[in-house]
This record gives structure tokens, C-alpha cells and sequence, in this order.
């Protein structure tokens, strides 16, 4: 009938119109994963962080089952770190750090402080609070070394301070607890035990005997021998971390 006919030139702009809207749809995706490639976070916003995560999993060779617990891999961007464990790193450094907390009883070790000894006569225990530390730090197992220059120094209340910085330093000083703030440091390295590692409030893996490698850390660490909980703390921003060696690259946002 002529009134159902409809009209060429209506047909051509639905057409114009239908191409417009794919292009443009089109567009979009294309926008979406060029930021993603540019390691942007609007892709993990809409997917979800833990489907983002899981993602980066299949198809490696090196994944590992988090459900089974078995060996992990490495995070190589900056991300947030908690650590607690049974073992003690060793670290030998050139450092600088916000303060350090020592509550000890080994009154046998020299303390020297700008070249006089530090008497600790008739002490039962003593807690020694240096801040603003730059210089050589040496910690392994039970026994702290350092050797700097502070900008101040408490011994149970009693503070000593200079404009100028204090030297202060001693060896193999056996410590009961241990507190280093804002330290950071290079190729942090833990040998074989166990505890739980946390990773950017997200990731949370129970390690069994296993080793940990940190080629970049700063925050705190904290070590308490006398915890039933755990030797040590760590808490902090990490980047490239690995497990018992076997590395797995999570592509964290």
C-alpha cells in the first residue's frame, strides 16, 4: 500500500546512524585497553581488582595455585607490603634511618659515643633510642652493628644531643627487641621459614619453609625475640619480591 512505503532517504540515515554508533562503540574499547596498556587503573576499576589479578595468571607457566599454597612468584611494581616471619634478614648497609629502638641486657658490648664509652653500669636493662641514624648497619641472626652519626641519643631517659651529630657505635651488640623506622634498602634477602606475606591489602599468601628475596624495601622492621607470635615485622612498600625462586609476575594496579 502507499501509505507503508517508507523512504529511501529515511532508510540511508538509519543506516549513517547504525555506523555511527559501531564506530563510536567501537572507539571505546579501543580506548579502554590503550589505557590499560598504559598501566592505568580503569580497567581494574570496572573488572575488579581480583579478577585483574587472576588474569595475569593463566596461561603461565611459572602460576602458582594460591588455594594449594605451593611456591609463589615475584611482584615487580611498588606495592604495599606486610611481612611476618620466623627468621631475621641479614643486612649490611649504608643507610639512613628515622629512628631505631633497642631494648637490650648485654651489657658486655662497648657502646662508643663520640669516642668515649658509654657506661651501663648497674643496669638490668637498657633501652637505647637513637634518631636521625646515617651509616653502616649490620644485622644477622641475634647481633646488631652500627656505625654513624646521629642526631640524637636517648639511654633509658637520660638524651644526649649536638647540633653538630653525635658518632656512635658498637659491634655485635645482642639485642632483645629491635625497632628500625623508614629504612630502606636494596636486595633484602630472608633464608627458608615460615609466616604469612601480604600484599597490598589484596594478595595474602601463608609461606611454609620457603625463602624471600626484596630487591627494593622501605618502611619499618621490626624484630622481638621475646614474641610467641613472631620474630619479625615487616611493614612497608616492597618491589620485587620473590618466593623459594620461582618468579611470577603479577600485574598489580
Amino acid at each position: 500500500m502507499l501509505g507503508s512505503r517508507q523512504n529511501p532517504q529515511d532508510n540511508h540515515h538509519k543506516l549513517k546512524f547504525y555506523i555511527f554508533l559501531a564506530t563510536l562503540v567501537a572507539g571505546g574499547f579501543f580506548v579502554l585497553f590503550f589505557l590499560d596498556d598504559d598501566n592505568t587503573s580503569l580497567t581494574s576499576s570496572l573488572i575488579g581488582y581480583k579478577e585483574n589479578i587472576n588474569d595475569s595468571l593463566i596461561g603461565d607457566d611459572n602460576a602458582v595455585n594460591f588455594e594449594n599454597q605451593k611456591s609463589s612468584g615475584a611482584i615487580n611494581n611498588i606495592a604495599s607490603l606486610s611481612l611476618i616471619f620466623d627468621k631475621v634478614p641479614k643486612v649490611e648497609n649504608e643507610v639512613k634511618i628515622g629512628d631505631i629502638e633497642l631494648r637490650f641486657d648485654d651489657l658486655t658490648t662497648t657502646i662508643t659515643v663520640n669516642e668515649d664509652k658509654l657506661e651501663l653500669n648497674n643496669l638490668k636493662e637498657v633501652s637505647l633510642i637513637i634518631e636521625g641514624f646515617s651509616g653502616k648497619v649490620n644485622f644477622e641472626g641475634d647481633d646488631l652493628s652500627i656505625a654513624g652519626k646521629a642526631k640524637k641519643i636517648e639511654v633509658n631517659d637520660v638524651v644526649f644531643s649536638s647540633e653538630k651529630g653525635i658518632d656512635i657505635s658498637f659491634k655485635e651488640l645482642n639485642y632483645n627487641y629491635l625497632d628500625i623506622s623508614s629504612i630502606e634498602l636494596d636486595n633484602l634477602e630472608l633464608e627458608r621459614g615460615n609466616g604469612k606475606l601480604t600484599v597490598g591489602n589484596k594478595l595474602s599468601y601463608s609461606l611454609e619453609e620457603e625463602g624471600i628475596k626484596i630487591s627494593y624495601f622501605k618502611g619499618t622492621i621490626e624484630i622481638n625475640k621475646d614474641s610467641k607470635l613472631s620474630l619479625l615485622n615487616l611493614d612497608g612498600d616492597a618491589r620485587g619480591v620473590s618466593i623459594s625462586g620461582n618468579i611470577l609476575n603479577l600485574n598489580l594496579k
